[in-house]
C-alpha cells in the first residue's frame, strides 16, 4: 500500500542538515526532496512547524541547555532586534543583562523605565526565553493601548524568527494576537478590561504600560487577575512602565522598594543608557521643557519637581548598592534590645574599642510620632578617598579634602519608642564603636531630638564634645547641638549635600538609601522632599553637609591622618605641598582653616 505524503512527512526525523538543504533547494529553484518544515510552508522558513520530530546534535543540546540556564547568553548570542542598521543581533547594556536575571530569578516583578531604554525589547527576550525553556504555559500582554500591545507581539515574533531552527518550538497558531507552540505555551495579546473573561489559566502576566492604563480599567483588572496568579506556586507577574503621576502603579512599585509586598522593584534611568550624560539631558530640557523630560525620562512621579543629585552620582550609587545585612551584636543581646533593623554592610567587621583608629559619623532623624515617620540611624565611616581621587583632586584646601564618609550601617524603625531609641543610640556610642570614635548629628527639629539629648546627657561619660554643633538659625551667633533644618536653611543644606555627594565625599550604599537619593528633589515652589512615602535616610545624609565645614570634623580627621597608609599620606603631602601660597583667595570655601588661624 502506497504511503500517503502527509505520512512521509510525519516519519522525517529532522535535522539541521536537511532543514539547510531545503532551504538551499527552495534558494537554487530546485524541487524539493522532502515536505515543507515550515509552518506556512516555504512562503515563510522563519517559523518551525508544530510537532516535527528534530535529531538535535551534541552541540545543539548542550547550546539549548545553555540558553535555558543562563538567559543572558540566550538573548546575547540568539536574539535580534531592529536597529537604525536594520535587524541586528544587539549588544546588551549591563542594565539589560542585570533585569533579564532579575525576571528570570525573581517571580512578582515591577519595573519602573525612563524613556527608551529598550524595556519591551527586553521583555520580549524574556517572553521568548519563556515559552522557549517551559511547558503548558499560557503568557497573557495586556497594555494601555492595542497598539502597544500589539507592538509587543510584533517584538516576540521577531525574536523568535532569527532564533536558529535547533531552539525554535514549533508553531501551532500564529496571528495579530497570539501564538501558540507545540510545547503547549502560549503568548496572548488582549484588551485591558475591567474584569477579563480569559477562559484559560495565566501562568505570566505582562502589564506594559501599567501607569497608563485608565483607573477605572486598570484596578478592577488587577483586582480580578492578582489572586489567581498569587495563588499558584508558578505563576509570575511582570508589570511595567514610565511614570505617570500618582496611581495604583506608583503604590505598588514604591511598597516595593520598601519591601511592603512580595514584588521586585526593578529600576532603570536614562543616565545608565551610554551616551547619555548631562549634555544630552540639558539639550532635551531645552526642546521639551523640564517638567516632560521629568516624568518621561527622570523616573518622577511628581513631574513639577527636579531631581537634587545629578546623573554620575546616582550612576555611582546605583552601580555600588547592595543590601546590607543583620548583624549579632552581644552588647545589645545582653541588653535585651530590638534590634532586628539594624543592618551593616556585608564584611563590617568587629573591631576592638581600645585600640580603634576607625572613626565614624552617626546621623539620627527622630520621627514625630510612631508608626507614621520613621527614626533612623545613618552610620557612615570616615575615610581617605582611593589613591587615584586623591592624585586627579583639583580643589582641595587642607586635610579634611582628601576624605569622605563611606555608608556602613542603617538602622530605621517606625515602631521603637523614643526612650528606647535613645537606649540604643547610647549604646551604639559607648559600647560599640566607642565615644571617642564618633561624631553624632542629631536633628533638633522637633521636641523628641531634644529628648533623645536629654537622655544621652544622662549617660556618665556624655559630654557635647561627642555632638556636632551648628547654627540653628541664619541669623543666629552662637552654635548649638545638633542641626535644626528650617525653610530657610534646607535648601542651603541640600544644595551643599548635592556639591559633597558628586565630590565622592557622601557616599550612599544601602539599597533603600539609595532608592530615596534618586527620589528627592525640589518641587517647583522650592521645597526640597522626597516623591515617596518617606525621605528619611536622605535627610539624615544631608544633616551632614554642615559636618565638613566643622572643627570637630577637622579634629577627628587630625586623630586619622598621621596613621594613615604610607602611600595615601605620601599622595595627600604632594597634593598639600603644591596649594598656592595664599589659599585664603579664589572661590572656594576654606572656614574651616579660617577659623584654626
Amino acid at each position: 500500500m502506497p504511503v500517503s505524503n502527509k505520512l512521509k512527512a510525519e516519519m522525517i526525523v529532522w535535522d539541521t542538515v536537511k532543514i539547510d538543504t531545503h532551504i538551499q533547494e527552495k534558494i537554487d529553484n530546485i524541487e524539493h526532496t522532502l515536505p515543507s518544515p515550515f509552518f506556512e510552508g516555504d512562503k515563510d522558513i522563519s517559523m518551525r512547524k508544530g510537532n516535527l520530530e528534530f535529531d538535535l546534535t551534541d552541540w545543539e543540546y548542550d547550546e539549548m541547555c545553555k540558553c535555558a540556564t543562563d538567559i543572558v547568553y540566550f538573548a546575547e548570542k540568539y536574539c535580534y532586534s531592529m536597529t537604525d542598521d536594520g535587524y541586528k543581533n544587539i549588544h546588551l547594556y549591563p542594565y539589560q543583562k542585570r533585569i533579564l536575571r532579575d525576571l528570570k530569578e525573581n517571580r512578582f516583578n515591577i519595573w519602573l523605565a525612563a524613556r527608551q531604554v529598550g524595556k519591551t525589547t527586553t521583555a520580549s527576550f524574556f517572553m521568548m526565553w519563556y515559552v522557549t525553556f517551559h511547558v503548558e504555559r499560557n503568557a497573557l500582554i495586556v497594555a494601555n493601548r492595542a497598539e502597544t500591545m500589539q507592538e509587543i507581539i510584533d517584538k516576540c515574533e521577531i525574536v523568535y524568527s532569527y532564533l536558529p531552527f535547533f531552539l525554535k518550538v514549533g508553531i501551532t497558531v500564529n496571528n495579530k494576537r497570539r501564538m501558540e507552540f507545540d510545547n503547549g505555551c502560549r503568548i496572548i495579546g488582549q484588551a485591558t478590561t475591567p474584569k477579563p473573561a480569559l477562559g484559560f489559566t495565566i501562568h505570566l502576566l505582562y502589564a506594559d504600560e501599567f501607569a497608563h492604563i485608565p483607573k477605572n480599567i486598570i484596578n478592577p483588572f488587577y483586582k480580578s487577575m492578582y489572586p489567581t496568579l498569587s495563588s499558584s506556586q508558578i505563576s509570575r507577574i511582570l508589570i511595567t512602565s514610565t511614570a505617570n503621576g500618582k496611581n495604583k502603579f506608583e503604590k505598588l512599585y514604591m511598597d516595593a522598594t520598601r519591601g511592603h509586598n512580595t514584588y521586585h522593584a526593578i529600576r532603570v534611568d536614562w543616565w545608565e543608557v551610554p551616551g547619555r550624560d548631562e549634555a544630552w539631558k540639558e539639550t532635551e530640557i531645552r526642546n521639551f521643557g523640564q517638567e516632560y523630560f521629568n516624568q518621561e525620562y527622570d523616573n518622577q512621579f511628581l513631574s513639577n519637581s527636579k531631581i537634587l543629585l545629578n546623573g554620575p552620582v546616582l550612576q555611582f550609587w546605583s552601580r555600588i548598592q547592595k543590601d546590607f545585612e543583620w548583624k549579632e551584636w552581644d552588647v545589645l543581646e545582653n541588653y535585651n534590645m530590638d534590634y532586628d533593623n539594624f543592618l551593616w554592610v556585608p564584611g563590617f567587621d568587629d573591631f576592638d574599642l581600645e585600640d580603634n583608629l576607625r572613626k565614624f559619623v552617626l546621623s539620627i532623624d527622630v520621627s514625630e510620632s510612631l508608626e507614621q515617620d520613621y527614626n533612623v540611624i545613618n552610620v557612615f565611616e570616615i575615610m581617605p578617598l582611593s589613591l587615584s581621587k586623591i592624585r586627579t583632586l583639583i580643589k582641595y584646601k587642607d586635610e579634611t579634602d582628601f576624605f569622605r564618609l563611606r555608608q556602613v550601617g542603617i538602622y530605621r524603625s517606625n515602631t521603637i519608642p523614643i526612650p528606647e531609641f535613645a537606649k540604643l543610640i547610647s549604646l551604639l556610642i559607648f559600647k560599640i564603636l566607642g565615644a571617642e570614635n564618633i561624631i553624632t548629628i542629631l536633628e533638633m527639629n522637633r521636641a523628641e531630638g531634644q529628648q533623645i539629648h536629654e537622655i544621652l546627657k544622662t549617660v556618665e561619660d556624655y559630654d557635647d564634645g561627642l555632638m556636632l554643633q551648628t547654627f540653628h538659625t541664619v541669623n543666629a551667633i552662637q552654635k548649638k547641638v545638633g542641626v535644626k533644618l528650617t525653610k530657610a536653611s534646607k535648601p542651603s543644606h541640600c544644595k551643599s549635600f548635592k556639591h559633597l555627594a558628586a565630590e565622592g565625599k557622601i557616599i550612599m550604599e544601602e539599597t533603600a538609601s539609595v532608592v530615596e537619593g534618586i527620589e528627592f528633589g525640589e518641587s517647583s515652589d522650592g521645597i526640597f522632599e522626597g516623591q515617596g512615602d518617606n525621605d528619611d535616610i536622605i535627610i539624615t545624609a544631608i544633616n551632614c553637609a554642615p559636618l565638613f565645614e566643622s572643627l570637630e570634623y577637622f579634629e577627628m580627621v587630625g586623630l586619622m591622618y598621621d596613621c594613615l597608609p604610607a602611600s595615601t599620606l605620601a599622595a595627600i603631602e604632594y597634593k598639600l605641598d603644591r596649594l598656592p601660597e595664599n589659599i585664603f583667595t579664589g572661590e572656594l570655601d576654606y572656614s574651616v582653616v579660617k577659623g584654626l588661624t
